[in-house]
């Protein structure tokens, strides 16, 4: 239909991911990526995260590397907590040790994110559209990587995939107020 890009439910839970990847702090990436797709993390489990957290004066992401979590939550429910951890700090270190886009295709591999889309959608047709939304997404986040670098003669990066991603987040923001402006 008419919606714009980002207002896609695939495009904001990649969006999701990427903004948790630059900025570990934001808990309502977080919130929406902890089980897209499901990893089994329940709601008292998602709870039971925020309120120690909120206790600890801490960010959620922050939250799931303590100690301390493990004696609020069942072991299993623990065990689930730290492999998502682990996983986001794995793609944050790949994505700034590594070349970015890579990173970013073994990050949706990692999570089956095409099988979510499948299992999500009406039908594999569907499905295939918005994993074509997805790569559209990568490939914005590529171009603007690579434009900008080709014009820098310099050894560092012009733009950082901190910055191509802050950038299409913005993009996201500015939409969104359009969209308000407009109803």
């Amino acid at each position: 239909g008419g919606t714009s890009f980002f207002s896609r439910t695939e495009i904001k839970d990649i969006m999701a991911y990427l903004r948790l990847v630059i900025n570990p702090d934001d808990d309502n990436a977080l919130l929406r990526i902890i089980n897209t797709p499901r990893r089994q993390i329940g709601t008292s489990t998602i709870e039971t995260l925020s309120l120690y957290a909120t206790e600890r004066d801490i960010s959620l992401f922050a939250a799931t590397q303590e100690m301390g979590l493990a004696q609020r939550l069942s072991a299993a429910a623990y065990q689930r907590i730290q492999q998502f951890s682990q996983w986001v700090l794995h793609v944050m270190n790949q994505c700034e040790a590594a070349e970015p886009i890579p990173a970013l295709r073994e990050m949706l591999e990692d999570m089956d994110y095409i099988g979510w889309l499948h299992q999500q959608a009406s039908s594999p047709q569907v499905a295939d559209r918005r994993m074509e939304n997805v790569e559209f997404l990568i490939q914005s986040i590529d171009k603007t990587l690579t434009s900008a670098n080709q014009e820098n003669l310099t050894e560092e990066p012009a733009i950082t995939l901190k910055d191509a991603i802050a950038k299409l987040v913005l993009m996201d923001l500015l939409e969104q107020q359009e969209q308000e402006d407009n109803s």
